[in-house]
């Protein structure tokens, strides 16, 4: 772990392949080995390092850690690293299939809900409209619905509540 910690210098010279290469080293482990939790939090504490604008560390390291919780059905570890990733559309996608999978019929807003107000939260606003909208074409209960959505109150209520911070309303 210590050799993640170069200088102020050498961390600036991060770039892409760097990246995949510290993501590369989590499949080491087993998703729930705790080797491979310390080491993931130890490479994003350092891409943290860089500049104050990635202080929860790089977007593109925590896309690549989604992207492989992600295809390993770790769906809760996945939404955490897409939520500070640069793809909101992946973390929409990956909603779906979570709750359709995982969740009742009844939580297809409830998991969106969370998502996106976790996101609004963040001040990202964009990202979570971007999750909404790609949530709402893309889950089969929606079947193409626009809102105000039938049996989906908290889904309205997100909407609404984009609508008036993304208008001003």
């Amino acid at each position: 772990m210590e050799i993640l910690f170069f200088s102020h210098h050498m961390i600036q010279c991060l770039h892409l392949l760097t990246l995949e290469t510290i993501s590369g080293f989590h499949k080491m482990y087993g998703t729930e080995h705790q080797p491979r939790k310390t080491f993931i939090k130890a490479a994003i504490k350092w891409t943290s390092l860089v500049s104050e604008d990635l202080k929860y560390g790089h977007p593109l390291l925590h896309r690549i850690q989604a992207l492989a919780y992600w295809q390993e059905k770790a769906f809760s570890k996945a939404r955490e690293h897409f939520l500070y990733s640069d793809r909101p559309e992946d973390l929409g996608d990956m909603l779906v299939e979570f709750v359709t999978s995982q969740g009742y019929p009844s939580e297809r807003d409830l998991f969106l809900a969370q998502t996106v107000l976790q996101l609004l939260v963040m001040k990202n606003t964009e990202a979570a409209n971007a999750v909404f909208l790609v949530y709402t074409h893309r889950h089969p209960a929606f079947d193409g619905e626009e809102p105000p959505f039938n049996q989906a109150p908290l889904a309205n209520f997100i909407f609404y509540l984009l609508d008036a911070i993304i208008y001003k309303r």
